[in-house]
């Protein structure tokens, strides 16, 4: 699938890495039958990252590329204003829906709106670990375009609190921490709570998943060597 999907693609790597592939680590309870399909979605969208396919694609794509893209032409002056930006940008919507594909999860209508803000504090974790390193390749790329502007946490804490690169790594670090121990507790809190439907709480402990996952590629993988 890689080699269809990457063959014309000059210097794209692809989902795929040592030790492991990016749906492998963050959908590891997808199932066999389903693994597939995910991965190709994911490669799909990273190499086509167009709206028009996407509507023509998948929905839920559709709909995360228009706000995400919509996102990233603000520019958050302050970390409180980023971190809200970035829960989107970082994909909530893109993920809720290969997270429910893949593990064939069907969460009610009336539990939807719970659902994704139970989920903001995972995503804000993410998006600020995808942050933390893919920071230099991404400030690289921003200089040879002639942005001023970065979308990256670490570009806002440096404006806002007038420090150097390396203390505003280690004030997004903290903040990474923050929202990660948030994220844990609604985990814990949530999965027996029988109240909430076990596809909802399936869900819901599958993304902390994905959080560990995404860490482990964030490290490994080619794309920030």
């Amino acid at each position: 699938m890689r080699c269809f999907l990457s063959h014309s693609v000059n210097g794209y790597k692809g989902g795929l890495s040592h030790p492991c592939s990016f749906v492998g680590a963050t959908v590891p309870e997808c199932l066999p039958d389903r693994f597939e399909l995910l991965s190709y979605a994911n490669e799909y969208s990273f190499l086509y990252d167009d709206p028009t396919r996407a509507t023509v694609t998948m929905k839920v794509w559709a709909a995360f590329v228009q706000s995400a893209s919509r996102i990233r032409t603000t520019h958050s002056q302050t970390l409180e204003e980023y971190v809200p930006a970035r829960v989107i940008d970082s994909g909530e919507l893109f993920w809720f829906g290969l997270l429910t594909s893949g593990m064939a999860l069907t969460t009610p209508e009336e539990e939807y709106h719970l659902c994704m803000e139970l989920a903001k504090s995972a995503y804000a974790a993410l998006g600020l670990t995808n942050g933390l390193y893919s920071w230099e390749k991404e400030r690289d790329a921003a200089k040879r375009a002639g942005q001023y502007y970065v979308f990256y946490a670490i570009w806002v804490i440096m404006k806002e609190r007038s420090v150097g690169e390396e203390e505003a790594k280690f004030i997004c670090c903290t903040e990474t921490q923050k929202w990660t121990s948030l994220y844990c507790c609604v985990v814990h809190e949530t999965k027996n709570n029988l109240s909430l439907s076990r596809d909802l709480r399936a869900y819901l402990e599958a993304l902390l998943y994905s959080y560990v996952g995404n860490l482990v590629w964030c490290i490994t993988c080619p794309r920030y060597q």
